[in-house]
């Protein structure tokens, strides 16, 4: 089971900053990131709409101090969210900066669609919030050519037999954003692959001790 730091480490540094980043690979297998775009077409991290003016980290500095550690970019685009691109601008320019082992993923799956037909070599797949229907998420992705399904993780154990038979289709399970160790074993035998948490030193350090 691998461990993704949510954000960085969410639960010590704040979100989408280099200090929790850089700590978090010490840690983790994997850290997830979130990605918009200024009004000048910057890549930066944020969690929530981009105002101007403040101090973010870019995309592209992220990726040099990062060096060959494997990124979960989540792209930031939804209808109704102030900075929605119908035609997924930061998604593509995000895909054209990621390297073979980065993982881009959406909330808004036409994003993550638009990316796989541009940039097929990219790793990607679709987020699916907790009220959603996994089913659905899981035919999308197969049919469309993702990888990955990226459910929260109480709807991947409230549909354990869909989240076994996307694992058995050859998705990557991946759960966010968990924080509770207790919930593993339960995910682990489901197939589930890898658990975004905000904790991921005590996350780590769980799962290589006894549960």
């Amino acid at each position: 089971m691998r461990v993704v730091g949510h954000r960085g480490w969410a639960a010590r540094y704040p979100d989408n900053r280099l200090e929790g980043i850089l700590a978090a690979r010490a840690v983790s297998s994997m850290v997830e990131v979130d990605v918009r775009r200024t009004s000048t077409g910057e890549l930066v991290l944020s969690h929530d709409p981009v105002d101007d003016d403040q101090h973010l980290v870019r995309l592209g500095e992220l990726l040099v101090e990062i060096g060959d550690f494997p990124l979960n970019i989540e792209i930031k685009n939804f209808p109704g969210e102030p900075g929605f691109e119908p035609h997924h601008e930061t998604g593509l320019a995000t895909a054209a900066q990621a390297r073979p082992f980065d993982l881009l993923t959406c909330f808004f799956w036409p994003t993550v669609d638009e990316i796989h037909r541009n940039y097929p070599d990219v790793s990607t797949g679709v987020v699916v919030d907790r009220d959603w229907d996994l089913e659905l998420a899981a035919t999308h992705a197969l049919v469309l050519g993702h990888r990955f399904l990226v459910p929260h993780w109480s709807l991947a154990l409230a549909h354990a037999e869909t989240t076994k038979q996307a694992v058995g289709q050859g998705l990557e399970v991946v759960v966010w954003t968990l924080n509770d160790p207790g919930q593993v074993p339960e995910l682990a035998s489901l197939g589930v692959s890898a658990i975004i948490t905000d904790d991921p030193g005590t996350m780590t350090a769980a799962l290589e001790g006894p549960m």
